[in-house]
């Protein structure tokens, strides 16, 4: 960052409905957030220069911004398995232009399924975001992309379970900023201990 950047600050507000009966569950929550000072990374000079030279980039106080939207949620036990998913549904501006904040998508989704094989817990997530921009003038758009993540977790001991997972079964080429790498297939295994 440079020497004069601000934290950000906010005021944000939020309305949610929930409605769950018999293993089955809805929700609705809507959002608006005002953002003052917001922090992104911009390319030098600009704002980047520190009086002796001048950065090829930083991160600075750049705009304000509004968040408004409304996230779905649904969530349903169907035999042995357990369902869930959301939307996400925003709009990300910046007040200041009127358009798209960088690196901000509009839409966002996930789908999840669970169940019970003896010990062992097995899930499956489908995670899906749209398009983005990589610059405030959003003329380099970033597309949009989805990820299959699976995970398992069986109980070792009393307070301790074995946890697995696999994220981006597909090995799925995205970017979430432009020229940066993203993980591609990967493995996870570890320890939990959780005392009761």
């Amino acid at each position: 960052g440079v020497p004069s950047l601000r934290p950000e600050s906010g005021r944000n507000i939020e309305v949610g409905l929930r409605y769950a009966h018999q293993g089955t569950a809805y929700g609705l929550v809507a959002y608006r957030n005002l953002v003052s000072d917001l922090i992104n990374y911009v390319s030098g000079p600009g704002p980047c220069a520190n009086g002796i030279g001048e950065y090829a980039g930083c991160y600075a106080n750049v705009a304000r911004a509004r968040y408004s939207g409304v996230t779905l949620s649904a969530a349903r036990r169907v035999a042995a398995v357990n369902l869930s998913a959301s939307l996400d549904l925003q709009r990300p501006r910046d007040l200041d232009t009127g358009l798209q904040l960088v690196r901000r998508a509009k839409h966002h989704a996930s789908l999840a399924a669970d169940t019970r094989a003896g010990d062992w817990l097995l899930g499956a997530e489908l995670k899906l975001s749209g398009a983005r921009f990589n610059n405030a003038a959003n003329t380099q758009r970033l597309g949009g992309y989805g990820l299959v993540n699976l995970h398992a977790s069986t109980p070792l001991a009393p307070d301790w379970s074995l946890l697995l997972r696999i994220d981006n079964l597909g090995d799925k080429d995205y970017a979430t900023v432009r020229g940066y790498a993203t993980p591609g297939r990967t493995f996870y295994a570890g320890l939990k201990w959780a005392p009761r």
